[in-house]
């Protein structure tokens, strides 16, 4: 088998060029290759290889998770049989074995890495599938690392060095070269990225490959194509899943510091459109410094720690070094680093050059505050940028038919954290495949939002195949210092002519202390059905009469509060769905309660108060007032106001559902436009007002 090896490898290699004389003329021409390839000078990888010392050093006096290093990851996969290191992706890890030697010095690393691939015939190691294309770029960390081992014996670099370039080969001509657009949807999908993600590696790289100029000029051609025709005004992907949007904006950082450390000119405009959709995820940030849940994604605190700080080493960019420090802060359990310095979750894709760039940026803070990005459909409200600050996020992006279904049917669905905690959100997706679990995780029940009885947003087929395409709008986003306002529409349960059914949902943010949201699902139809708004908590909750209170003295408390008079009682979702999906992600069901209202309507407007419990102060009451529109009475389908008594204060507000600038008139409050409020204190002072008419604001397209 090693002498296959050698010899395919050496069928791969372009031998002619004069600095591979002594080469062709070895006695074991494929050992001296791999001994070249060894040397120095070389084209730049992502971090210095050739500057260990340096690194390591670098490492002990800034990372104490380097200085107190765990061997537990590199020892797990060095006891990996062959057959458990062929399973998808289970050497995604490898960089593990390289980052052992250098921290401990024990040439039995080595050994381990290169066993997978000595130890069967070239190919036979090709664990991820269509998207083999990714797993080359990995395990060349753990080479690179490994140069200098004494345990990574000849043979073993032939080895590996053959089955990289057999697998680049694979994974383009293959896969990624034969993929066709009615499979993948007309956005291209993240797959041709994450398909061809080595090709640029290896050809730059290993420039003596006879096919290493095609790789590269090629796997950049999808670079490109990428980043110009795959992300909207806004820098969101029109793929509209953010967390597959995060890892996709990884892989073109880790190209683009590859293509600017060996001279390789990008187009016009390519780094500020880098910086756009990069951007676009960082302003969503969730108070732990995570992105919220929506589609195949999911939350971890401090999950926007790398990102930000490789974009910032590689740009200088002075708000992703503000971004970066403030999700590391975030991550929990995480040992110490040296603040200012790169965080150890980018160290290795800047290496020394990037640490050094990193260290001089000065953050920025970016005085971030509520935001949409509405071209690509997702807005997230906040009160400041503090990690106890209140948040809601909510989804407003296209779903179906194809390459959207990366995203579920979230239309609408809302994250919450307040005072530290996340009490509403999704807990990522269920493994993929045809589970229950993973037919559960895509309907709309599985969100929070609202459907109609039977329906879907979007049908769906199957995994990865919807029946249509839902389109929603965002009418209307206002923002400033006291409050908040959005509102959407979409027409997803519209079925002519039996079932002609709209919803909107209108999202009202007073930031003011006391401070809380107030959510209008608002619903247009020809026949009465049974409406279902579904709350998924990510703390324990309790139902109390007609309310929902999640959380505890520890997490704190959100209440989720209908008017008193609409008799509306949450219940508890216990069904099969929820069930499995909880058993395929390993969920106690206590600590992910679900929980539903359900009506039966034609044309109506459901209210909910959400509500962060401050210390020990009460529930707010919430409670419907008439009002009067345009001197007429009205239905809670044309208008809505309400009265919403807290300990201290009282407020009074009337939202119209009319396209059109109304006189209103509330609860003794007289007002022009489309949404009024008040505030007053307990002796009669008024302390916030104010009133919008339909020429403020802006919309979401």
């Amino acid at each position: 088998m090693a002498s296959d090896k050698s010899a395919h490898l050496l069928g791969c290699v372009d031998l002619t060029p004069p600095a591979l004389a002594s080469v062709s003329k070895a006695e074991d021409p494929a050992t001296a290759f791999v001994q070249y390839l060894a040397e120095s000078p070389r084209p730049r990888h992502r971090f210095e290889h050739e500057r260990k010392d340096e690194i390591l050093a670098f490492c002990r006096e800034h990372y104490q998770a380097w200085r107190e290093f765990d061997y537990a990851p590199a020892e797990k996969i060095a006891a990996f049989s062959i057959e458990q290191a062929q399973k998808p992706r289970a050497l995604s890890g490898i960089a593990a074995l390289g980052q052992a030697w250098w921290a401990g010095n024990d040439p039995k690393w080595g050994a381990a890495f290169e066993r997978f691939y000595r130890a069967v015939p070239t190919g036979e190691m090709f664990n991820w599938g269509e998207f083999n294309g990714s797993q080359g770029a990995l395990e060349l960390n753990a080479y690179f690392l490994l140069l200098d081992c004494p345990g990574f014996s000849s043979q073993g670099r032939i080895a590996f060095l053959d089955h990289l370039h057999t697998l680049t080969g694979n994974a383009w001509d293959t896969h990624t070269s034969k993929w066709q657009q009615i499979s993948l949807g007309p956005e291209g999908h993240n797959w041709y990225l994450h398909g061809m993600h080595m090709l640029p590696f290896v050809g730059l790289l290993f420039p003596e490959f006879k096919r290493a100029d095609f790789f590269f000029r090629t796997g950049w051609s999808v670079v490109e194509e990428h980043v110009r025709g795959h992300y909207k005004a806004d820098g969101g992907a029109r793929e509209t899943c953010v967390g597959y949007q995060a890892g996709s904006m990884l892989v073109l950082w880790s190209l683009y510091a590859l293509a600017c450390r060996n001279g390789v000119s990008v187009s016009p405009g390519f780094t500020e459109r880098l910086l756009k959709a990069t951007h676009f995820l960082l302003r969503l940030m969730s108070p732990a410094g995570g992105l919220p849940s929506f589609g195949d994604g999911g939350h971890s605190p401090g999950g926007l720690t790398g990102l930000a700080a490789v974009a910032a080493a590689l740009t200088g960019d002075r708000e992703c070094k503000w971004y970066a420090e403030y999700c590391r802060e975030q991550c929990p359990g995480i040992k110490a680093e040296t603040p200012g310095q790169i965080p150890l979750s980018a160290f290795w894709a800047v290496g020394l050059e990037g640490a050094a760039a990193y260290a001089e940026t000065a953050p920025k803070e970016p005085n971030l505050g509520s935001v949409l990005m509405g071209a690509t459909g997702y807005a997230a409200m906040r009160r400041d940028q503090a990690p106890r600050a209140d948040y809601l996020a909510i989804a407003a992006a296209d779903r179906g038919p194809i390459v959207t279904s990366h995203g579920h049917n979230d239309i609408f669905a809302i994250e919450v954290h307040a005072g530290g905690t996340r009490f509403l959100g999704e807990m990522g997706c269920a493994p993929y495949g045809e589970s229950p679990g993973r037919q559960y995780d895509q309907k709309t029940e599985a969100h929070n939002t609202l459907a109609p009885e039977g329906l879907e947003q979007t049908p769906i087929v199957e995994e990865w195949r919807w029946a249509g395409r839902t389109m929603p709008c965002v009418r209307r986003w206002l923002s400033n210092d006291t409050h908040d306002f959005f509102h959407g529409v979409h027409e997803g349960f519209y079925q002519w002519p039996a079932r002609q059914i709209l919803h909107a949902r209108k999202v009202l943010f007073i930031k003011s202390t006391p401070s809380y949201w107030l959510v209008f699902d608002w619903v247009e139809s020809n026949v009465e059905t049974n409406y279902h708004v579904w709350f998924h908590a990510c703390v324990p909750g309790v139902v109390k009469g007609q309310n929902i209170i999640l959380g505890n003295e520890t997490t704190g408390r959100l209440g989720i509060i209908p008017p008193t008079g609409d008799q509306l009682i949450p219940e508890r979702v216990a069904d099969d769905g929820l069930q499995a999906y909880c058993s395929e992600k390993g969920l106690e069901a206590e600590q992910y309660p679900c929980f539903t209202y359900r009506q039966r309507a034609a044309s109506t407007c459901f209210v909910w108060a959400v509500v962060p419990v401050r210390d020990a102060a009460a529930l707010p009451a919430l409670a419907r007032v008439p009002v009067l529109l345009n001197g007429a009475e009205t239905s809670a389908h044309e208008a809505v106001a309400l009265e919403i008594t807290h300990r201290d204060c009282v407020d009074r507000l009337c939202v119209s559902h009319q396209d059109f600038d109304a006189e209103l008139e509330f609860a003794g409050i007289r007002a022009w436009g489309h949404l009024a409020f008040r505030r007053q204190t307990a002796d009669a002072k008024e302390v916030l007002s104010f009133e919008h008419v339909m020429a403020d604001g802006i919309c979401g397209r």
